[in-house]
């Protein structure tokens, strides 16, 4: 929506790291002259050509305290069994010299639902970004602020209606109503899960290495996957033991009292929370 919106030609090589690089990735950061760290510049800023426009992007799985108070920031929500899904197959099949998973689905659902994978709990990553107050200070106990602007999207949702959510999202980054019909109708064919499965060597991310496909001998890239709604329930009927059931039935309950007590809109409580 960027690059349609500053008129952008991206070359052929381009790669979404490229100009969306990981906030917390290493190798994304310099030390700089003043004993801190600096961004290294991006290999294709999306910036316009007619101002001195430019837009500075970044993705990431952080919490709000972790960011600048400051960032516009878009929030994508996603059903938890589905994330569970998404995030196996990721995991799996990055190397494991940059932290690939090793063990069994089984393992991994347990993992995912104890919140010892990358970045916790599902359940406490929503509650930091849709809850009104603070559960626990940062670090250092520093006053805990949320980024200034925050526009929340349904992964579902995007799926169901793009162009809708394509609208909503341009509207939230800027652009001028008389000009949002034709950036939208030029970004949503590149933006649709069936041309990103087209391109998909252009959207694994460049941060980790991933490992190599026995069958092509050519490595991993498949990160555009499948992008189903629900394949969570499927995962669930393959591989939850009934303990596993029992423990998700049981952390949903306290999630539901945990987002109350934090003051979690009601109707996303009965979206996310709902029993699988």
């Amino acid at each position: 929506l960027l690059v349609a919106h500053v008129g952008m030609r991206l070359p052929d090589s381009w790669h979404l790291s490229h100009s969306a690089p990981f906030y917390e990735v290493n190798q994304y950061w310099r030390p700089s002259s003043t004993n801190s760290l600096e961004r290294v510049p991006v290999k294709n800023p999306i910036e316009s050509a007619s101002s001195s426009t430019s837009y500075r992007i970044f993705n990431t799985h952080l919490r709000p305290h972790q960011l600048p108070p400051q960032a516009k920031c878009v929030y994508v929500m996603r059903d938890p069994m589905d994330v569970m899904v998404s995030f196996y197959h990721h995991l799996v099949n990055m190397s494991e010299d940059d932290g690939g998973y090793t063990g069994s689905v089984q393992e991994f659902c347990q993992d995912f639902l104890n919140g010892t994978v990358l970045y916790g709990r599902w359940q406490d990553h929503m509650e930091a970004w849709l809850g009104e107050q603070q559960q626990q200070q940062p670090p250092q106990h520093t006053k805990f602020e949320k980024p200034q602007s925050v526009l929340y999207l349904h992964y579902q949702n995007m799926k169901e209606d793009l162009s809708h959510e394509a609208r909503r999202l341009a509207r939230f980054l800027g652009v001028e109503e008389e000009r949002l019909d034709n950036v939208v109708a030029t970004a949503l064919p590149h933006c649709s899960f069936e041309a990103m499965k087209k391109e998909r060597w252009r959207y694994t991310p460049l941060s980790v290495s991933w490992k190599v496909d026995p069958h092509t001998g050519q490595n991993y890239d498949k990160f555009v996957r499948e992008g189903k709604v629900g394949g969570g329930d499927e995962f669930i009927d393959k591989y939850f033991t009934e303990v596993l059931l029992e423990q998700w039935s049981k952390d949903r309950k306290t999630a539901i009292r945990r987002w109350q007590k934090a003051g979690v809109d009601e109707f996303m409580i009965r979206r996310y929370l709902n029993d699988h």
